[in-house]
């Protein structure tokens, strides 16, 4: 994987991530859910970057996909426990997963499109 390649796809993630954030801060009327929301994506995000770090050393295909099927329990743990300890914590479940998941969907386009990228550029150094 290119230098190149990765700047692009780590630039969108790091925008849409930051994005994410403020939208949270900004969208929920009371302070609580603006929190709730902002933890939810922010988890999201962290869980996103440790998985193109791990997809970045993949030395296969088959290895990045494992990468995606092991983070996806990851987030699926995460979204568990951050909706219960939002719940608990009086900011709701809901602020949470809508912070978590609307951060969630670009983020895994964006993850899905650095696998594409990468697998093109397999083929291509393997016809040479």
């Amino acid at each position: 994987m290119t230098a190149k390649v990765l700047a692009l796809h780590g630039g969108l993630f790091a925008g849409v991530a930051v994005g994410a954030v403020v939208l949270a801060l900004l969208w929920p009327a009371q302070a609580a859910a603006q929190r709730t929301a902002a933890v939810g994506a922010a988890m999201c995000a962290g869980s996103g970057a440790l998985a193109l770090l791990f997809k970045r050393r993949a030395r296969s295909l088959n290895a990045a996909l494992l990468v995606v099927v092991l983070v996806f329990g990851v987030r699926a743990a995460l979204v568990t426990a951050g909706a219960l300890l939002a719940q608990r914590l009086g900011g709701g479940a809901m602020p949470f997963v809508w912070g978590f998941f609307g951060t969630y969907f670009p983020l895994q386009w964006i993850e899905v499109s650095y696998l594409v990228q990468a697998a093109k550029q397999t083929r291509s150094q393997a016809e040479r």
